[in-house]
């Protein structure tokens, strides 16, 4: 009997216990939650605080995204007109190297036509045979066949 008196007083202590020990956690629970809810509320309220000072933009910062935007205007300006202006100066110098070409081979036609015309006249002294291949030659004494031959080739 004494056990079961032990044990009942073991148990009714154990109760009260529990008891005290789910009201301690109750109201730490509860304290918590208020604790956790002020501190997510001024956490909130400082992101808040900061998104609206992000989002507005000073007059100092206005001005600068201005001139930025300008510079990045008058750069790509300048680029495009460097870009056009060493396009034209490529193809300028394309047609300065065709034409100095065409010059060139005009040049080249003159001297041949004129080589060819120097190279009849010398050779217009010359009687051309019948013969094939064809030869030039020039008698040492001339006799009245040779010089009607000269006067044909001439």
């Amino acid at each position: 009997m004494i056990e079961t008196e032990a044990n009942q007083l073991n148990e009714n202590v154990n109760n009260s216990m529990d008891t005290s020990v789910t009201e301690k956690s109750d109201r730490y629970k509860i304290e918590d939650n208020k604790r956790n809810q002020r501190l997510f509320g001024s956490l909130l309220g400082t992101l808040n605080k900061f998104k609206e000072d992000n989002g507005k933009k000073t007059e100092a910062e206005i001005k600068r995204e201005q001139l930025e935007r300008r510079l990045a205007e008058k750069l790509k300006k300048e680029r495009s007109e460097l870009s056009s202006k060493l396009e034209q100066d490529k193809h300028e110098r394309i047609q300065k190297v065709q034409e100095k070409r065409k010059q060139e081979e005009t040049e080249r036609e003159l001297k041949k036509a004129k080589f060819l015309k120097d190279h009849q006249e010398k050779l217009s002294h010359f009687i051309l045979t019948t013969a094939s291949p064809k030869l030039y030659f020039l008698p040492k004494v001339h006799n009245e066949k040779t010089k009607v031959l000269l006067n044909k080739v001439e």
